[in-house]
């Protein structure tokens, strides 16, 4: 897979939508998370521009957001980076209003012109409904104000209780005798309260009032009671301090809700960081939790994974019964395991995987698994294999191939006693054939050659491209030489037989061989692979279209 290919793919496994603008505002790409939080098809959305009828936006309030209030149209007319902005979008398809988390930066040519920009979105559903809640609690504290259930009293010029209410006698678990005249709310307060409280309330002193101010007061229940504090000075004619009146909220609710909030905000960024890692639980080898990484990995649901076996991931029953022998033992001890394997998706299809389990609990065989898809490295680890020891027109195993191949066979021969041999071929007249029509149907000939040598070859037998139109085979393990002349000969009539550069043209070519024989011509490699050059040479100089055995004067 290219660069390219690979940042498709990537952009297209984001759990975050992407949509491309041209300058137009007219789609180029989305990937599948966008058609899948915009609820319309691929299909739907490309080649639309930002002001297609197929979806509406509306600001972070409900009021519906003009078009040159849109992110892309922003980006455009600023040509800034546009950083989370909160808005709502509802498509024809679906009539209930998405709320996203929106991005969107330009993308420049070299001379500084706008190329793109780029948008990328999540949801903020669950965070969108936390702050409902939030503001319709804040409703419910305000609407309690005005019916008086919020605490409420006044302070004299010492700072004591002249007047409260009962619900904030309630609160205190105090009586109205007990508090008015002989305490304050300072003495309702905790330690580190207090100095914040008088600093907030020798300000409201000088300016005449305080606003919104939290402090802890401590409840009946011995607990802490989390309050928002307004306090209103009353003054004289002259101007001189009186009292001072205090409304106090109840707000532990609320300051549960935004605690709430916040750690659902920090769990998002965390699931968000690892959406790309697969993580899992398991509990005497059965799944027990699993994220949504893990699923989108494998291809099955959460229902289908909690509670089965992990087996079903594995290949087979030796691999599943491999892994638990060498990973458990160390986790027992505390210790990770990581490994690399291919494991099976729900399809069927396999999918290297880079795993890493740490013990949670050993007592109860609890532990957990990161698992990271690591396909596209395998491939591209194949690919760069395939490149150092394969020849990239033909296919065909190359030259340092060849060379080990010869050696692992001489091997073998000693071993067993038999003989192999090496043949060096040269096509006739291949640079005649470049020069009429074109190295485009050299190309095809040299491919067709290729593929004609290795169907004349044996299983055990290799035949490589060497460089240009120079080839090489490896004929081992027989006893006779006519065993190894008949695959040759086989070759020499494939190669012969007319080849296809189009519908209407047909070229015929030959091929000049040389061989050299274990043990008959040499002992090793180097002297085995000098002999069938030598003896290809003589092929050519006798009039190519043949094969020449090395020492032999006669040819066929």
């Amino acid at each position: 897979m290219d660069s390219a290919g690979l940042h498709f793919e990537l952009l297209q496994n984001l759990h975050t939508g992407v949509v491309v603008h041209l300058p137009d505002t007219s789609i180029v790409f989305c990937n599948q998370r966008a058609s899948e939080l915009l609820g319309l098809s691929v299909d739907q959305m490309m080649g639309k521009t930002a002001m297609s009828p197929s979806w509406r936006f509306v600001a972070e309030d409900g009021a519906p957001l003009v078009p040159n209030q849109y992110p892309v149209s922003l980006v455009i007319a600023n040509l800034l980076p546009l950083d989370e902005l909160v808005l709502g979008v509802q498509s024809k398809q679906r009539d209930e209003i998405t709320w996203l988390l929106v991005s969107a930066f330009p993308d420049f040519y070299h001379d500084g012109s706008l190329k793109q920009v780029v948008v990328n979105f999540y949801s903020i559903a669950k965070r969108k409904l936390l702050e409902q809640r939030l503001v319709a609690s804040e409703a419910e504290l305000d609407d309690l104000y005005n019916q008086a259930p919020c605490g409420y009293c006044s302070l004299d010029a010492n700072d004591k209780f002249s007047h409260i209410n009962a619900t904030l006698l309630a609160w205190l678990g105090e009586t109205r005798a007990d508090l008015v005249g002989k305490k304050g709310l300072l003495d309702f307060l905790p330690p580190n309260q207090k100095q914040p409280f008088i600093a907030r309330y020798q300000e409201m002193r000088t300016v005449g009032r305080v606003d919104e101010f939290e402090v802890k007061v401590i409840s009946a229940d011995s607990g802490l009671r989390q309050v928002s504090l307004t306090a209103t000075a009353v003054m004289d004619a002259d101007g001189d301090f009186l009292m001072s009146r205090l409304v106090l909220y109840d707000i532990t609710a609320l300051h549960k809700a935004k605690s709430e909030l916040e750690r659902i905000q920090r769990d998002q960024e965390a699931m968000l960081d690892n959406e790309l890692i697969g993580i899992v639980k398991i509990q005497g080898r059965r799944v027990i939790w699993v994220n949504k990484a893990m699923t989108r990995l494998y291809g099955y649901t959460t229902s289908e994974l909690v509670g089965q076996s992990s087996r079903i991931l594995y290949r087979g029953d030796a691999q599943f019964q491999a892994l638990g022998a060498a990973a458990y033992p160390l986790l027992k001890c505390g210790e990770p395991y990581r490994t690399q394997l291919e494991m099976r998706r729900k399809d069927g299809s396999l999918i290297w995987v880079d795993i890493n389990g740490v013990v949670l609990l050993p007592e109860e065989e609890l532990s957990i698994w990161f698992v990271a898809d690591i396909s596209d490295l395998k491939l591209y680890q194949f690919q760069i294999e395939q490149l150092a020891f394969h020849d990239c027109l033909t296919g065909l195993p190359n030259r340092t191939i060849f060379a080990d191949r010869i050696m692992q066979a001489l091997l073998i021969a000693t071993r067993t006693q038999t003989c192999l041999a090496v043949c060096y071929v040269d096509l006739d007249g291949f640079k005649q054939l470049n020069d009429t029509y074109g190295h485009a149907a050299g190309d095809v000939v040299l491919k067709e050659v290729a593929h004609r040598l290795q169907h004349a070859m044996r299983p055990n037998d290799t035949a490589c491209r060497l460089g240009g139109d120079e080839f090489a085979l490896l004929i081992t393990q027989f006893d006779e030489d006519s065993e190894y002349q008949a695959v040759l000969q086989r070759a020499l009539a494939e190669i012969r037989k007319p080849i296809a550069l189009d519908g209407a043209t047909e070229v015929r070519v030959s091929v000049s061989m040389g061989v050299a024989r274990y043990p008959t011509d040499g002992t090793d490699a180097e002297m085995l692979l000098l002999k069938a050059d030598q003896a290809m040479y003589q092929s050519k100089h006798l009039g190519r279209n043949r094969i020449c055995v090395f020492g032999e004067a006669n040819t066929q």
